[in-house]
């Protein structure tokens, strides 16, 4: 078993990576250590190397294991008991059949497959802290967008009226808004994204306290918390705790073996050549990581010229809670340079994303990237890349990352109020939307009326194998 999981880890980091032959045969040689009784384990694995078949070219094949996926699904259930028994769960096969017998679409064969699997996980493996078991799934086409919302109890279907290209102007519509100064054209804006969005899932959502998102390019980056029902006129963050997540299945928690040695590792204001990255110094981050550290018992604090690659992979193990105040550059060709910028010259204070998926940071509770847009996407078609999915690579169980640049003074009051609540131990997604209720109802404070300042930062949940 544990040679097993070793592979599958592996697969996904070679997935990650941008290699996906290498875990396609990582995959396969996992798949056949598989016996009874692990038939959610296996259609995970299966639903793996589906992909990585699909991202080598190999799309027919990727189809025949959507088929074991499928036949995998039914031997969970259970003989006395119907795989497809509902009708929602009736449709997701349906669609599944239509793909597989017309044209050939893997990648909506895909994230079918991965809603029914979804539908069939138990909802009692959802750990303390968790979002709970219900996720809607955004599939970006061409010509539409097909939208799932998952539950234990099934699936719900729709197909939303907009092509892709509708999808990337709804999004830039939604950045106007939270970037504007117009406080009634962001309403208007951001109403219109809850119709276009949410409204079909109203009646699922309504009653439902937290909730994760999937989403393809480009809707991977609306920031879902700050979006408006023109009916109660209330933020979704108002009522939901919202997670996004890179996949619907293997939601499971990363585990570490002992306990934390520290409460919070906080690296922050590196001491470095910004020029040489054409940036300037960010001036509250050193008071950032004085309002943070004061709000836990155990801290360890790296800044200066103690912020170094090192000294993060060196504590960040023993850490419940890492907070990184820093500059990050994206690389919008290969997600695998996004980097974190530390201290050092010549470039050997960068922290490259494909570095972060390596590490092994299993026993941290929450990461907090508290840099700009480190949960922006590189642009390939597949599997896009960000630095905060290649930190859940790490293991840690939440990563909270930014949609977008931030003002480096806001983000300095804003994780006060978020550590305040992480320190007390309160869950990575229930905290940052208490966070954002908080000031969204403080019209006194400095940010009060910036929908853009509480929205960007969203909880990334991060589930084991």
């Amino acid at each position: 078993t544990l040679q097993r999981r070793v592979r599958l880890a592996k697969a996904r980091h070679a997935l990650y990576q941008s290699q996906p032959a290498a875990a396609v045969d990582l995959a396969t040689d996992a798949l056949q250590s598989f016996t009874r009784g692990r038939e959610m384990q296996k259609a995970d694995a299966l639903l793996l190397r589906a992909r990585a078949l699909q991202q080598s070219g190999r799309g027919r094949e990727a189809l025949d294991d959507i088929g074991g996926v499928l036949t995998t699904l039914h031997q969970r259930r259970g003989s006395g008991e119907s795989l497809f028994g509902t009708p929602e769960l009736q449709d997701v096969k349906d669609g599944i059949d239509e793909l597989l017998d017309g044209d050939i679409e893997v990648e909506s064969a895909l994230a079918l497959t991965d809603a029914l699997a979804g539908a069939i996980a138990p909802a009692a493996t959802t750990p303390r802290g968790e979002v709970g078991g219900d996720t809607l799934c955004f599939k970006v086409l061409d010509s539409r967008v097909r939208a799932w919302w998952i539950t234990p109890r099934g699936v719900t279907e729709r197909s939303l009226p907009l092509t892709r290209a509708d999808a990337v102007r709804l999004v830039k519509s939604v950045q106007f808004a939270i970037a504007g100064t117009d406080r009634d054209d962001a309403r208007r804006r951001l109403e219109a994204a809850y119709g276009a969005l949410l409204a079909p899932f109203r009646d699922d959502i309504t009653g439902t306290a937290s909730f994760r998102i999937v989403a393809d390019w480009p809707l991977d980056s609306v920031p879902f918390s700050a979006l408006l029902d023109p009916v109660t006129h209330r933020f979704v963050a108002e009522d939901h705790a919202v997670a996004f997540a890179p996949a619907v299945t293997g939601f499971r928690q990363s585990v570490g073996d002992r306990p934390p040695d520290v409460d919070l590792l906080v690296v922050a204001d590196p001491r470095r050549t910004y020029s040489d990255d054409g940036l300037v110094p960010l001036r509250w981050a050193s008071k950032e990581a004085d309002a943070v550290s004061r709000l836990y018992n155990r801290t360890v604090v790296l800044r200066g010229q103690e912020a170094t690659p090192r000294e993060l992979f060196r504590h960040a193990p023993q850490a419940r809670v890492v907070h990184v105040a820093a500059h990050a550059i994206v690389d919008r060709t290969d997600g695998r340079r996004s980097r974190l910028l530390l201290a050092g010259s010549n470039g050997e204070g960068d922290v490259f994303g494909e570095e972060l998926a390596n590490q092994k940071w299993n026993a941290v509770d929450v990461v907090v990237l508290a840099a700009c847009a480190t949960a922006e996407a590189d642009a390939r078609p597949t599997s896009p890349l960000t630095l905060a999915t290649q930190v859940l690579a790490a293991g840690p169980r939440f990563v909270i990352a930014t949609l977008k640049p931030i003002d480096d003074r806001l983000a300095s009051i804003f994780f006060a109020e978020l550590h305040r609540l992480l320190a007390t131990g309160v869950p990575a997604p229930e905290a940052l939307q208490r966070a954002q209720i908080h000031f969204i109802e403080q019209d006194r404070s400095p940010m009060a009326g910036d929908v853009g300042m509480w929205s960007m930062w969203t909880p990334v949940a991060v589930f084991s194998l």
